[in-house]
């Protein structure tokens, strides 16, 4: 009994639905090569980049890993670097987590920055100083419970 209503169905059809399967693959063939042109083949370059990079690093650099940590390159091997992050601190990296080289205020190499009209002036303060002021920080002894409790009354 259903046959009968299908074949309804087909006759029922307009005239031009029969070619309509091949005019529909030629926007889903414009979508792809969208996608590939604005996706795939940016993150390609890029990769090849970094690729290149990390094949280029040689002892003497000055390099940001993706951890964040800063240091110079003191040996490498071909799956290692050795970076030297502080006078007697040596670390070990897979050449993969390293994110790039940087220039003496510790900004990435060839790394696309957003234009400005003026440059920031360069600060007199160095990177190092950052973590002493960190450290004496931590090094004050924390104030003890009946030296907060009168903070908060004579606060108040």
């Amino acid at each position: 009994m259903t046959y009968p209503l299908f074949l309804a169905l087909l006759e029922d059809t307009p005239a031009g639905a029969e070619g309509s399967a091949p005019s529909m693959l030629f926007p889903i063939l414009g979508m792809a090569a969208i996608f590939y042109f604005l996706v795939i083949a940016p993150d390609r370059k890029q990769r090849k980049q970094q690729q290149v990079m990390r094949e280029e690093l040689k002892k003497g650099d000055k390099v940001l890993s993706i951890g964040g940590i800063y240091g110079t390159i003191r040996k490498t091997e071909p799956n290692k670097i050795h970076v030297l992050v502080d006078d007697k601190v040596c670390m070990v990296f897979s050449r993969q987590s390293i994110q790039g080289v940087v220039d003496k205020e510790g900004n990435l190499l060839g790394a696309k920055t957003a234009p400005s009209a003026k440059q920031a002036p360069a600060q007199e303060t160095s990177a190092a100083d950052a973590p002493e002021e960190q450290v004496k920080q931590l090094e004050k002894p924390a104030a003890s419970k009946d030296e907060q409790s009168k903070r908060v009354v004579s606060e108040r």
